[in-house]
């Protein structure tokens, strides 16, 4: 893989903290956002004000600092395209997905665990997403592969691959046209901001391309949070990431606000924090944070064999 500098005078962080900055951003999101998830935000101001540390509990019992699906299955993605020299292999992701799915998660998503059960009964992966959403009345745009889909943009930076592997990827599990297009949306806007790009270019960047027309119309409704559908929903957690983006310039502070807006805390947090990593990197994620993720060194890891594969 090969990134383009497109700095153009901008403020410049060196690629290994961007990278770094996404992959532990993502996650540091994801277990931040875990101890509150199904909560409205009404009931998170009521009982903690702000969330500014990992709470663990929540819904399915987590420890403080510990990931949750989001995390599992980015790195199902991640390893994938680290085990076949960059590329990615949709055979071999589907075999992570049923090998993550056997071994009982407490917490899988609908439409992913209708996927993967397709899958172990022997259907190929890039049937599988087409074939439960066609079950579910095709009424389900979920966002549970939008919570996965970032290491696409590192393994196919500025490349016409990330749009056909972000939709590739999405479809195992997610063929709804909004949520694989939601992943291309945010795999560009990362490589954008790996780039050197800033986040306001970033986002005119995706929003040029040919994609569904409601993906396009959430794209131009990004100032008000309030308006955002934080429950699940693709276009929702994809425009409060890019809200978050467009609008804080302190690690912190953005995430602290992502998970404020309550309901499907994790993965909202975990497409706010890559994307906030990748725009102010790794030394921007507070010491805390860092030190108390439970994955922190598994996953810097895997960012620093990405950077070596360039």
């Amino acid at each position: 893989m090969a990134f383009v500098d497109d700095t153009q005078g901008l403020s410049v962080l060196d690629l290994p903290d961007r990278v770094r900055g996404l992959v532990i951003g993502a996650a540091v999101g994801d277990a931040l956002g875990a101890g509150v998830e199904f909560q409205s935000r009404e009931s998170i101001r009521s009982e903690h004000g702000e969330v500014r540390e990992y709470l663990g509990g929540g819904a399915f019992g987590w420890a403080p600092g510990q990931t949750t699906d989001d995390t599992d299955l980015a790195v199902a993605v991640f390893d994938t395209y680290l085990e076949n020299d960059g590329n990615f292999d949709l055979a071999s992701f589907g075999r992570k997905l049923e090998n993550w799915y056997r071994s009982d998660p407490p917490d899988i998503g609908n439409m992913t665990r209708d996927a993967i059960q397709l899958l172990t009964e022997g259907v190929p992966p890039e049937e599988a997403g087409a074939m439960a959403w066609d079950a579910s009345g095709r009424n389900s745009a979920g966002n549970g592969s939008v919570m996965r889909c970032y290491p696409t943009a590192l393994f196919e930076p500025l490349d016409a691959n990330l749009v056909s592997d972000s939709i590739a990827i999405s479809r195992v599990t997610h063929a709804d046209p909004r949520a694989a297009d939601s992943c291309v949306v945010v795999n560009t806007i990362i490589s954008q901001l790996l780039a050197g790009a800033t986040a306001t270019d970033g986002v005119s960047v995706a929003s040029g391309g040919e994609m569904d027309p409601r993906i396009n119309e959430a794209l131009a409704h990004l100032d008000d949070p309030a308006t955002f559908d934080a429950r699940g929903y693709c276009l929702g957690t994809m425009q409060i990431g890019l809200w978050a983006l467009l609008n804080f310039d302190d690690f912190e502070e953005g995430l602290v606000a992502t998970v404020g807006l309550g309901y499907d805390t994790d993965t909202n947090a975990t497409v706010a924090g890559a994307l906030l990593g990748a725009k102010l990197g790794y030394q921007s994620i507070p010491g805390r944070w860092r030190s108390g993720l439970l994955e922190h060194d598994s996953l810097l890891q895997r960012a620093d064999r990405a950077l070596a594969m360039q």
